[in-house]
Parts: C-alpha cells; sequence; structure tokens
C-alpha cells in the first residue's frame, strides 16, 4: 500500500462502517428489516397525504328565510347607476370538506338594499361556479332590515346564499360583515367575514371574501320551496 492509501481506506470505512454497515449516531435504533423500513416509510406518507386533505367544518347550515325565490337572473353584477348606498365587491370560493374546489355548483345570493329594504325584483342572482370553485358579485352593502314592523329591532346586515351540487347536499345559509354593531346576539358569529373599504379609479368600494365549505348536515324537506 502506498503513502496516503491508508489514510483513504480509514476514511472510507469510518463512513461506511465496519462490515460496510453504516453507522447510526448513538442512542438511535436502526432497522434491519426491509419491511420494518417499508412500513416506517408509508405512514409518512399517510400522515403526509392526511395533513393536506384535513376535514374541514362545514359551513353552518340556517334557515331560507323569507324571500327567497328562485329562477335569478344569471349575473355576476348587480350594482346599477343611480343605486343608493355603498358598493361592495364580494368574491366567494366554493370547496369539500377536503378544501377541493367544488366546480358547476349553483350559488344563489339575495339581500336588501341599502336601506334594509327588500325589493323581489333587485339584488339576487344565481351563477355556476368556476373550475376552482369561485364565484363573485358587484352589489350594493345591504342595510339593516327591521325585524318586525315598528319594532326598532334590526338584523344584522346580512346576504343570504344557497349552494346547489349533485354529489353533496344544498346548503342554505348567511354572510355577516365583522364590525356591523347589530352582530351581537346572533346565533351564527362564525359566519361573519371580514369587510373592507378601498379606493379605487370610480370611487370607494367595499370588499370582502368568503368560503364556503359543502358537507352539512341536510336541513328537513321544505327548507327550499318558494316562500308565500
Amino acid at each position: 500500500m502506498r503513502p496516503g492509501e491508508r489514510h483513504r481506506k480509514r476514511s472510507i470505512d469510518l463512513a461506511v462502517g465496519d462490515r460496510g454497515r453504516i453507522p447510526r449516531a448513538a442512542g438511535v435504533r436502526v432497522s434491519r428489516s426491509p419491511v420494518r423500513l417499508l412500513l416506517c416509510v408509508l405512514a409518512v406518507a399517510l400522515i403526509d397525504v392526511s395533513g393536506a386533505h384535513a376535514q374541514r367544518e362545514p359551513t353552518t347550515q340556517t334557515s331560507i328565510g323569507l324571500f327567497y325565490r328562485a329562477g335569478a337572473p344569471e349575473t355576476a353584477d348587480l350594482w346599477r347607476k343611480g343605486d343608493r348606498g355603498e358598493r361592495l365587491k364580494l368574491q366567494g370560493r366554493v370547496l369539500d370538506r377536503t378544501g377541493r374546489p367544488v366546480a358547476d355548483a349553483l350559488v344563489e345570493l339575495w339581500h336588501a338594499d341599502s336601506s334594509g329594504s327588500v325589493d323581489e325584483s333587485r339584488y339576487r342572482t344565481a351563477q355556476r361556479t368556476s373550475a376552482d370553485g369561485r364565484f363573485g358579485v358587484r352589489t350594493v352593502l345591504p342595510g339593516h332590515i327591521e325585524m318586525a314592523r315598528y319594532s326598532a329591532v334590526f338584523a344584522p346586515r346580512h346576504i343570504h346564499i344557497a349552494v346547489s351540487h349533485p354529489d353533496y347536499p344544498r346548503l342554505i345559509s348567511l354572510i355577516f360583515f365583522q364590525g356591523d354593531e347589530r352582530l351581537n346576539g346572533t346565533p351564527y358569529p362564525e359566519l361573519a367575514i371580514p369587510l373592507e373599504k378601498v379606493r379605487t379609479q370610480d370611487g370607494e368600494v367595499y370588499v370582502a371574501g368568503v368560503e364556503i365549505i359543502l358537507g352539512a348536515t341536510p336541513l328537513p324537506a321544505g327548507y327550499f320551496e318558494d316562500a308565500d
């Protein structure tokens, strides 16, 4: 053996270990069984998959209210020139409980005008979600609806939403807005979303985003019948 070769050979032995075995750190148990190694790899893979598709809580089901009407126009623009009140741009996404987008779901939206009055010919739309589950509408920020005539008790600002798809139970729910002074006492605080005012070339507009998770327990029959 020439000078220097002994040192190189010793370095290789230290790296590989005696008899070609990979050395291990003190206190670390290394399994020599290929079956055990395979099971460990599979276990890690299963953990990664389950984490990536963790089950989400579905959006809360609520009552349909008094002003639902089927057959709303398919439009993403409910704002008209001359409308009173603040403009609102609402963008949303429909997902399943694993977070995957739901394409071609029918999304119906309806709400009051800026003063809290309901005009059944306005502020209602039906549209289909895109391939990535998205929908959106330009409209007015709804006002507070008086709970009963002359009661001086008003509901929080809200938008009604219904989502239909053949693979999931039909969802009926509400969209509230964080910061609304009349949110206190609502039974659905989890349905309130952030609302932000931004400046655009056309003036100020409120923007909001919402995620709708399908998979909630179906409602009893009759909830989706047209109101009288």
